[in-house]
């Protein structure tokens, strides 16, 4: 199943995850733009940042112009129809953790790098000792010991949020 990532973050918000604030901007109502802010096209594919369809913005006009340039777009062979316009947050560190299926072995497996999510098919490609993959058994879950193995991995000092996340995001 493939989601624009306004969907992901629906999904993330009722689970209790944290994310930011946000609003879906479409080519027929651009009122939702605001500033300063992250705009992002709503695409189905990676690598929007390196294509041009993620603008950092700081005031009102150079998001309006970030909007119209980047709902101009095709990315990836895909018209850009919509945009995600989020609140910047302060990163301080990133962090990649995914949770999706080992085709190969049947099972739900999490990933996480502390490479961040910008590049992890590169980060696999060259680089393949810093992503943690963790099969998961359907049955019992994500257990703490899976948890821990995480945080140790990745460096993570706030260990009871990140296990909390976790067991969210499972």
């Amino acid at each position: 199943m493939k989601l624009y990532e306004f969907q992901g973050k629906a999904l993330f918000k009722e689970a209790g995850i944290p994310v930011p604030g946000g609003v879906l901007v479409t080519a027929g109502d651009r009122s939702g733009v605001f500033a300063p802010s992250v705009v992002k096209a709503q695409v189905l594919s990676g690598g929007r940042g390196k294509a041009g369809g993620v603008a950092l913005v700081s005031a009102m006009e150079e998001a309006r112009r970030a909007a119209d340039s980047i709902l101009a777009m095709e990315l990836k062979g895909e018209p850009v129809k919509a945009l995600l316009v989020e609140e910047k947050v302060n990163i301080v560190r990133e962090f990649y953790l995914a949770v999706t299926f080992d085709g190969e072995a049947g099972t739900p497996l999490f990933m996480a790098s502390a490479e961040g999510g910008m590049d992890i098919e590169a980060v696999a490609e060259r680089t393949p000792e810093k992503i943690l993959k963790l099969p998961v058994d359907s049955l019992w879950g994500v257990t703490d010991y899976k948890i821990r193995a995480m945080t140790d991995f990745l460096g993570i000092e706030d260990k009871k949020a990140f296990a909390d996340l976790v067991r969210k995001l499972w």
